[in-house]
C-alpha cells in the first residue's frame, strides 16, 4: 500500500527560471542574490530535488558571508532563513531516500529554530523528523515528533487564531499521524485524522494538502475493500495534482490507482498505472517512489502468474529499498520474493527471505513500540487538557481582574467626588455659623479620609517597593502623613481665623 505526503506546495510564481537565472548573474547584493536562489531551488523543489539542493547550499553560503555585515534585526532574520533552507534541503534529501542526511538537515533546522525561540520553525522541523522517521517504520518516533510539532502549532493557533500558517501545521500534522497510524493497520484512528486534516485544508483553501488528503482517504477505502469510493478519491486527487503540474502527486496518485485495479484482480490495468508513475518518478528523481513501483509491478506480475518478471523487478525493489534504508518497502520485497522463490520450488532461497521478512517485521513494530505510542498520545492528551485548563485559568482571572478593576475605578471616583464635596463644604463653613470645635472635627475627618484614600491608592506601589517590609510601609506612610499634616494645619488655621473674623463682625454690629 502506498500513500502520498508532500512537503512543500507547488509554486507557480517560481517557475520563469531563466528570468531568475538572468538576475543571478547580474550585479545584485548578496541579500538580493540568496532570495533569488531560494526561489530557483524552490522551483526545482518538486521536480529535481538534486538540483534543489544545490541553489539551496548556494543561498547559504551567500548568507553565512553577510551574517557579520549587518545589524542584530537582520542577523535573527537571516539565521532563521538558513534554518529555513537547511529544513527544503532536508525535504529534496527525503523525496530522493537519502533519509539520514535528511534527519541530519533537519536537525540543524531544528537547533537553530530552538536557539531563536522561532517556534514556527521548531515546529516543522519536527514534523519533518517524523515523516522520515515514519518512512524508516520507526513508528513510535514518528509519532512522538509529530504530537511535539502538533502541540506548538496549536499553541500558535491559540495566540493568534488568524496565524494560517499554523493552521497549516495542524493539518499537516494530522495528515502525518493519519499516515503513521495507516501503516499500523489501524484504518479507524487513521481516518479520523485524515477527516481531521481535510477539514483544516479545505477551511484553507489548499489545494496542494486537499489533494494530498484525498489520496489518504482513497487508500484508507481501498484497504476496506471499498473500491468505487477508492477510485473516486483518487482521481479526484490526481485531478487537483494535474491542475497544479505537481509531478510527485501526479505519480503517487497513480500508483495508488494500481495498487486498487491490483486488488480488483485487474493486473493488467495495474501495471500499466505502475509505469505510468514508474516513468514519472525515474524523470524527477524519487527513489522512493521508485522503489515502491518496482515491488508493486512485482505484485501484479506474479498475480499474473509471471514469476520470472516478478523476481526481476522484486530484486530490483529491494536493491533500491535498501539503498535509501525504506524499511517498509525492504519488508514487502522479502515477502515477495520468499513467495516468488516458493512458487519456483526454490524453497532455500524462499527460506532465508522469509527469516529476512519476519526480522524486519519484527523490528518494525512490537507490543513494547504499541505500548509506547499509547504513552505518547496519552501525554499529549493530557498536556493539551492541562494547556487548555491553562488557558481558562487565565482568562478568569483576566475577567476577574477587569471586574475588580470596574469595581475599584468605581468606588474610587465615587470617594473621590465625596472628598471633593467635603472639600467644596469646607469651604463654606466659614459662612455658616457653627463651633469653631465641630470645625475643627470636619476639617479632620476630611484630611483623614483624604489620608486613607491616598493610602489606599499608593498601596500597591507601596507594596512592591517595600516588598512587604512593614518597617518600610510605616515610613512611606509616616511620610505621606507628613506632606498632609501642613496642608490640614494651613486650611484648619486659615478656617478658624475667617470663622472667628466673622464673628468678631457681628459682634460688632450687634453691639451698635
Amino acid at each position: 500500500m502506498a500513500f502520498i505526503l508532500t512537503f512543500a506546495q507547488q509554486l507557480p510564481g517560481y517557475a520563469q527560471k531563466d528570468s531568475l537565472t538572468t538576475i543571478l548573474n547580474s550585479e545584485i547584493h548578496d541579500t538580493t542574490r540568496a532570495k533569488v536562489l531560494d526561489a530557483i531551488a524552490q522551483s526545482y523543489l518538486n521536480s529535481n530535488p538534486d538540483t534543489a539542493i544545490i541553489y539551496y547550499q548556494r543561498a547559504i553560503t551567500v548568507s553565512q558571508t553577510y551574517l557579520g555585515k549587518i545589524d542584530e534585526k537582520s542577523h535573527e532574520r537571516t539565521i532563521k532563513n538558513i534554518a529555513s533552507h537547511a529544513f527544503s534541503i532536508g525535504i529534496a534529501h527525503a523525496s530522493l531516500g537519502n533519509y539520514n542526511k535528511a534527519i541530519d538537515q533537519f536537525g540543524i533546522s531544528l537547533e537553530m529554530g530552538e536557539k531563536m525561540g522561532d517556534l514556527s520553525g521548531v515546529s516543522k522541523s519536527l514534523n519533518g523528523l517524523g515523516i522520515i522517521y515514519g518512512r524508516k517504520g520507526i513508528y513510535h518516533k514518528a509519532i512522538e515528533n509529530y504530537l511535539a510539532s502538533l502541540r506548538i502549532f496549536e499553541e500558535l493557533a491559540l495566540d493568534d487564531p488568524e496565524d494560517k500558517a499554523a493552521k497549516a501545521g495542524i493539518a499537516k500534522s494530522f495528515n502525518n499521524l493519519g499516515v503513521a497510524y495507516m501503516n499500523q493497520q489501524d484504518l479507524d484512528k487513521s481516518l479520523e485524522y485524515f477527516l481531521k486534516s481535510l477539514e483544516k485544508f479545505r477551511e484553507l483553501g489548499n489545494k496542494n494538502g486537499i489533494s494530498t488528503i484525498l489520496n489518504n482517504i482513497g487508500i484508507i477505502y481501498n484497504t476496506q475493500k471499498k473500491y468505487e469510493q477508492a477510485i473516486e478519491f483518487h482521481l479526484q486527487s490526481l485531478a487537483m495534482n494535474k491542475e497544479m503540474n505537481n509531478q510527485q502527486g501526479i505519480a503517487q496518485t497513480l500508483m495508488n490507482l494500481g495498487n486498487v485495479y491490483d486488488d480488483l484482480g485487474e493486473s493488467q490495468k495495474a501495471i500499466e498505472y505502475y509505469f505510468k508513475s514508474l516513468k514519472i518518478n525515474e524523470k524527477i528523481g524519487l527513489r522512493r517512489g521508485i522503489a515502491k513501483n518496482l515491488n508493486n509491478l512485482s505484485i501484479s506480475y506474479y498475480n499474473q502468474g509471471d514469476l520470472e518478471e516478478a523476481l526481476a523487478y522484486a530484486l530490483r525493489g529491494l536493491e533500491t529499498s535498501i539503498e535509501i534504508s525504506l524499511s517498509i518497502e525492504v519488508k514487502k520485497a522479502y515477502d515477495l520474493l520468499n513467495k516468488i522463490y516458493a512458487g519456483q520450488h526454490d524453497f532455500e532461497q524462499a527460506h532465508q527471505y522469509l527469516k529476512l521478512y519476519s526480522q524486519v517485521k519484527d523490528s518494525l513494530f512490537n507490543e513494547e513500540k504499541s505500548k509506547e505510542i499509547g504513552k505518547l498520545e496519552a501525554t499529549y492528551e493530557f498536556e493539551k487538557a492541562e494547556a487548555e485548563r491553562v488557558r481558562l485559568e487565565i482568562e478568569e482571572l483576566k475577567l476577574e481582574n477587569e471586574q475588580t478593576s470596574r469595581r475599584n475605578n468605581l468606588q474610587y471616583s465615587g470617594i473621590l467626588i465625596f472628598l471633593v464635596l467635603l472639600g467644596a463644604g469646607l469651604i463654606v463653613l466659614g459662612k455658616l455659623r457653627i463651633s469653631i470645635r465641630l470645625a475643627e472635627g470636619l476639617i479632620f475627618f476630611t484630611f483623614l479620609l483624604f489620608f486613607e484614600f491616598t493610602l489606599v491608592l499608593l498601596d500597591p506601589y507601596i507594596e512592591q517597593y517595600s516588598s512587604g517590609a512593614p518597617a518600610i510601609k510605616l515610613a512611606f506612610n509616616a511620610l505621606l502623613a507628613a506632606m498632609i499634616f501642613p496642608l490640614h494645619s494651613f486650611f484648619e488655621e486659615g478656617l478658624k481665623k475667617r470663622m472667628m473674623k466673622k464673628s468678631a463682625t457681628k459682634e460688632i454690629s450687634a453691639s451698635q
